[in-house]
């Protein structure tokens, strides 16, 4: 930098720097399509969208959630969610090991057997 810099211009210019920084950071947040050169209104808008994504989600599965709900807010909704899922099997019982059961699309953590026959297990 010459004599003839003026505090105003370097103080711009160290502004831009930590813009620039700040935008990267930004953009490693939001992931793929985000870019560090992208425009800092782009970057609003990816987050915007992928919030609107989460709203109607939230919306869809009967929470209350709107576009202009904080980030945190719609976690805390998302967390709170009881996430049933339902699926019909093939429940056996090979020798003594307990009872296996197969043909379902997921792990399940809990699992009901309703023994719609009546037959004894």
């Amino acid at each position: 930098m010459d004599n003839t810099e003026k505090l105003s211009d370097i103080i711009t210019a160290l502004q831009r720097l930590t813009t620039i920084n700040a935008k990267a950071d930004l953009a490693s947040v939001i992931g793929t399509p985000a870019l560090a050169t992208d425009p800092m209104a782009t970057l609003v808008s990816l987050i915007q969208a992928n919030k609107d994504d989460l709203v109607n989600y939230l919306q869809g599965m009967g929470q209350s959630a709107g576009s202009t709900d904080p980030l945190a807010s719609l976690v805390s909704a998302l967390e709170s969610m009881d996430v049933v899922q339902t699926a019909s099997g093939t429940a056996t019982m090979p020798g003594t090991s307990g009872i296996l059961i197969t043909g379902l699309p997921f792990e399940p953590t809990t699992i009901k057997i309703i023994n719609s026959t009546y037959v004894s297990l």
